[in-house]
């Protein structure tokens, strides 16, 4: 069999090969991890006092409770955005 880099060749390959083609590609991550991923972020993102005010604003708006909670949490956040999680009857 013909050698390729070093490594032998099973069976044949049309002449199209390219090893783009016949990489294994990593499978797509399922929805729900995903989803999940982005909700972690999220939450350390919102409880990190380094991140910026203006993300904290726009975190303090997020349809998920405990994010609007970890926004409260942060003692970055401006008393203002405080004021509106206060009235906020979920957080």
């Amino acid at each position: 069999m013909p050698e390729r880099d070093g490594h032998r060749i099973i069976g044949n390959l049309p002449d199209s090969y390219t090893d783009y083609e016949f990489t294994s590609q990593a499978p797509s991550p399922h929805p729900s991890n995903r989803e999940f991923d982005i909700y972690h972020v999220r939450r350390v993102v919102a409880g990190n006092p380094n991140t910026p005010k203006q993300v904290l604003a726009s975190l303090a708006e997020d349809e998920l409770t405990n994010i609007r909670r970890r926004v409260a949490e942060n003692p970055r956040t401006t008393p203002e955005i405080l004021t509106k999680l206060a009235q906020d009857v979920d957080c």
